[in-house]
């Protein structure tokens, strides 16, 4: 026996399960950080392209012993550059050997270890192209879609998936698939918690284990059996939990989630005219400390609102014990395309209390603003800013659908950017765009 089950009460698993409802409360709201993940380091593909696939399979290999962000931040650069960007196509990198993989991973830093890493890559890249004609999707559809299934063929030929085929990489991996492609596997609950360091601290930090479990070397399968025992009856999966767990032990377990959720309860909702002057205030406090603000958007705010653009059920308050803690407005703008003006959606701005900064409420504020613009029949939004910030949201530049800012002559800036609401909305579009 690995794990000792009978430790597990069911008074202690009561109160673990407890924490867990605050837990993922808090993380919803966004207490415990995570606006931005590693993942979020990405270029927007089709999430069901292979390309889309590949891109978050071949790095995953190489996240061990290392910063999850940077190694991400190096995908991506490594996918932007027209010199390195084949080593995401199994074919490519297999007709290219492995020197000139080893060149291109390390341009980067995606790879550090000069032999090792270049050598997973390169088997795994044999295996999608040799087994399954070069893609995730087939292998994945060659299992039935099933968790089960799939850790099974892949604990069967560990060879052929190096380190991918790791208990914690292989299920943390399945769980990024879910986040970040189109799959929908059969059986979710089957992707177990990804014991990473983080995951351990958290998982004692709530009794799953002792101090001394974690000096066992069987530690990740002892927390990964408690976790399924726990949570066995709930209506979570275990890997539900693994980003709350993250996130909580990487803030230094600044959350408490023996709070009541009633205390974290987050409500966004349309904004009223009573809000106004409370908004205004709000909007000023946001944009103070932000060196590249005009000092001016509490008062361009005032001014949309009075423009036929404006629509009163996409501007939103988020409001936290009756405060007024965040603000979004989303407003009509065309496209002047060829064939005539298409109607789409602009962001602009987005304000969060300086006290309420990182925690998932300008995140949570755009989800919610989203809903109800494809409730209203709009596929797109398009605004003007910071790429490292807004990439990790969904958008991409939209001089990659054919359309530009006015002020950008050469098409090519990267600070105009667009998010596609329903997939390949904006194909067949092109044209230029104009926000203040």
């Amino acid at each position: 026996m690995i794990s000792q089950p009978n430790k597990l009460t069911p008074e202690k698993i009561a109160k673990v399960l407890g924490a867990v409802e605050n837990l993922m409360q808090l993380h919803q709201d966004g207490t415990l950080g995570g606006e931005v993940m590693p993942e979020d380091a990405n270029p927007g593909l089709r999430k069901g392209s292979d390309e889309n696939y590949l891109y978050f399979t071949l790095p995953m290999a190489l996240n061990y012993q290392r910063n999850s962000y940077r190694l991400w931040e190096a995908t991506l650069q490594t996918y932007r550059d027209k010199e390195t960007k084949d080593v995401f196509f199994p074919a490519a990198v297999v007709d290219m050997g492995i020197d000139a993989l080893r060149e291109k991973l390390l341009k980067h830093k995606v790879a550090l270890q000069p032999n090792r890493h270049p050598q997973i890559w390169m088997q795994l890249c044999e295996t999608f192209k040799q087994r399954f004609d070069g893609s995730v999707k087939n292998f994945f559809a060659a299992n039935n879609g099933c968790v089960a299934n799939i850790k099974g063929y892949m604990a069967a030929n560990k060879k052929l998936f190096p380190y991918l085929s790791g208990a914690k990489i292989m299920n943390y991996w399945l769980y990024v698939m879910g986040q970040y492609t189109d799959t929908v596997f059969a059986d979710k609950q089957n992707i177990t918690v990804a014991p990473d360091t983080h995951v351990l601290q958290a998982s004692a930090k709530l009794g799953i284990i002792t101090p001394d479990d974690i000096k066992n070397s069987y530690v990740r399968s002892i927390v990964s059996e408690r976790w399924d025992a726990v949570l066995k009856e709930s209506k979570w999966h275990p890997i539900d939990i693994h980003t709350p767990l993250w996130l909580w032990s990487r803030s230094g377990f600044v959350a408490n989630p023996q709070r009541s959720k009633e205390a974290h309860t987050m409500t966004i909702r349309q904004e009223h005219p009573r809000d106004y002057p409370e908004v205004y205030a709000l909007v000023k406090a946001a944009f103070a400390t932000v060196s590249h603000a005009d000092g001016d958007e509490q008062d361009y705010l005032n001014e949309l609102r009075e423009k036929s653009t404006f629509i009163p059920a996409l501007s939103l308050v988020a409001e936290i014990e009756d405060k007024l803690v965040g603000q979004i407005v989303l407003y009509e703008m065309e496209i002047a395309a060829p064939s005539g003006p298409v109607t789409q959606l602009v962001l602009s701005p987005v304000s969060v209390l300086p006290d309420y900064f990182r925690r998932g409420i300008a995140r949570a504020m755009m989800e919610r603003a989203y809903e109800i613009a494809l409730e209203l029949g709009y596929t797109a939004v398009f605004l003007c800013g910071d790429p490292a910030v807004y990439r990790g949201l969904g958008y991409v530049p939209s001089c990659e659908f054919g359309i530009s800012h006015v002020d950008d002559p050469d098409k090519t800036a990267d600070w105009c950017m667009a998010r596609e609401l329903v997939p390949g909305a904006l194909d067949g579009i092109t044209g230029t765009i104009e926000i203040e």
